[in-house]
């Protein structure tokens, strides 16, 4: 799927503690929903393209704002 809530809608869904390096975490950054999604990568971060224009980052999923606006986990790869 294409979309953030796309790919939310059609991933397993798995809880914050079953996390795995390669499963996605999903947002509600502008709106209700799953609005984006990024790649977990292991101890708590993540990497996300934060939007056009500005450079990929890896982030820790406990930084206030990514905490307040998690909205699931989900993964393809099990």
């Amino acid at each position: 799927p294409r979309t953030s809530s796309a790919q939310y809608r059609n991933a397993k869904k798995i809880t914050r503690e079953e996390l795995k390096p390669g499963d996605l975490v999903f947002f509600s950054t502008i709106g209700p929903g799953a609005t984006h999604v990024g790649i977990y990568t292991g101890g708590g971060k993540f990497i996300h393209a934060p939007s056009t224009g500005k450079r990929i980052e890896i982030v820790s999923m406990d930084n206030s704002y990514w905490k307040k606006a998690f909205h699931g986990a989900g993964t393809y790869l099990r």
